[in-house]
């Protein structure tokens, strides 16, 4: 499934670089994740090593004291990254400014203090867990994540960035609620187990 719709584990494109430090020993890195707001970023992989899972920014594992992580949503109002805003703030040319918002962008700022010993291969492919854009909900006339199949393909036709652009008008919400909760009925996971589990069909 693509990453507007589901939870999956995804890299980006690095939109921001800079050194900071007396010995440019702080690597200050943007990561877009997602052209659109998101529900969620979750756990944070170095390569294939998981560097944070959970709230906070402090690294963890081998990372731990070694790189600070922080997520940015992409809402449309989002303000600009504090940390990064100050860690640049000294820098003559490509300061990281008030202006710069990204508003609309889902994307993670990474700050790693240089080891050679922690960061052997080098700058490390930054992903994380994503839980995808929010759509909207015929039913309940509410926007949030879904990975209900029928709402996705809805927000999908109806979205004039990502999809197909169509007008509200011309498309028939009657039938996305009957599709939305035939896909929302619990069905029994195969092979059977007991006690029996379930899933949304």
């Amino acid at each position: 499934c693509a990453l507007p719709i589901c939870q999956t584990r995804v890299s980006g494109v690095m939109v921001y670089v800079s050194t900071t430090g007396t010995k440019n020993q702080y690597l200050h890195l943007v990561i877009a994740l997602a052209g659109h707001e998101v529900e969620e970023i979750g756990d944070i992989y170095f390569d294939d090593e998981l560097a944070l899972t959970g709230a906070g920014s402090a690294a963890q594992g081998r990372f731990t004291g070694y790189a600070e992580i922080y997520k940015k949503l992409g809402d449309s109002s989002q303000t600009v990254e504090t940390n990064l805003e100050a860690a640049t703030a000294t820098l003559t040319n490509g300061k990281w400014t008030s202006n710069h918002r990204l508003r609309g962008i889902a994307y993670v700022y990474i700050k790693l203090s240089w080891s050679d010993q922690v960061f052997v291969n080098g700058i490390p492919n930054v992903s994380a867990i994503v839980k995808g854009k929010k759509v909207y909900d015929p039913r309940t006339a509410t926007t949030a994540y879904s990975a209900n199949a029928a709402l996705c393909l809805r927000d999908y036709l109806t979205d004039s960035t990502y999809g197909m652009g169509l007008a509200s008008n011309e498309i028939d919400d009657t039938a996305f609620q009957v599709a939305a909760n035939i896909c929302d009925e619990q069905v029994e996971v195969k092979p059977i187990t007991i006690p029996a589990t379930y899933e949304n069909r």
